[in-house]
Formats: C-alpha cells, sequence, structure tokens
C-alpha cells in the first residue's frame, strides 16, 4: 500500500474516524452481498416510480461497497468518521477510478441533503439515480477484482 494511504489511515485513526479491524474473509463477502441486494431492491423501487427510494438504497448499495473496499484493507470508519470518510480514504485507495470517487461523494452530498431537507425538492432525477446504480455496480467490480489481488 502506498505512502499516502498509509499517512491518510494514521491520520484518520488518530482523529477517531478510521478503526483498524482483522479482515474475516466471510464478513467481507457479506457486505458484498448486502450491497447487491441493496441495489436489487433500488430497481425494484424504481420501478414502482420511487425516485427517492431507489436512490437512498442504490446510495446505500453503493456506501456498502465502498466500505467493504476499505475493509479488505484493514480499516473501517468508525461513527465519527461516517459517510465521508469512507469517500475521502476511498480516494487514496489504488484501484479505485477517481471518476467513481467522485460520484460517490455527489451521491453522498445529496444523500444527506435528502436526510437533513432545508427544501420540499431533493433533487433526486433518473439520472442520479442511474449514476447511483452504476456507482454501486463499479464499487462492487473492484472489490472483488482487489480481493482476487490478495
Amino acid at each position: 500500500m502506498s505512502a499516502v494511504w498509509k499517512k491518510r489511515v494514521q491520520d484518520l485513526i488518530n482523529e477517531g474516524r478510521l478503526e483498524e479491524v482483522f479482515v474475516d474473509q466471510f464478513f467481507l463477502n457479506r457486505l458484498i452481498t448486502n450491497s447487491q441486494v441493496n441495489l436489487r431492491d433500488a430497481d425494484a423501487l424504481l420501478a414502482t416510480g420511487s425516485l427517492e427510494g431507489a436512490f437512498v438504497l442504490a446510495y446505500s448499495s453503493a456506501r456498502i461497497a465502498a466500505t467493504a473496499i476499505l475493509y479488505s484493507r484493514g480499516v473501517r470508519p468508525t461513527a465519527r468518521g461516517g459517510h465521508w470518510v469512507v469517500a475521502d480514504l476511498l480516494a487514496v485507495v489504488d484501484g479505485v477510478e477517481v471518476h467513481v470517487v467522485n460520484s460517490l461523494n455527489r451521491l453522498r452530498i445529496l444523500r444527506n441533503e435528502i436526510e437533513y431537507p432545508q427544501s420540499v425538492s431533493t433533487g433526486v432525477t433518473r439520472e442520479v439515480v442511474q449514476l447511483a446504480f452504476e456507482t454501486s455496480q463499479s464499487l462492487v467490480m473492484t472489490c472483488t477484482k482487489l480481493m482476487r489481488k490478495k
């Protein structure tokens, strides 16, 4: 792992936003399965016309897949680190494309606006839901590839 990764991990551990974990392959596989189930459920909600519901589940799928990537590296976010730390740390993982990290961060911000609205409009469109689906699928594939390299 790169020096940038090691420094960023240590900084986040020191801040209490990240913790080291023993990597359990069964649990890692469960995270990937949970991500895939959320995406399947998001697809079902999209079929009913529930854009916001589909988005929230598709984002959750992407976040779980991203967390799985971090977990496969022996770390996971704490409650203090939350969703932000997942996107932040994912940016320094070798093998994760920059546009995927940027998409996850954009989706994270939108999810936060949905959970803590300032207005009635959420900005969830079919295009945003599609981006959440594509981001999740990309992160699941990346995690699977990274797991094979170990």
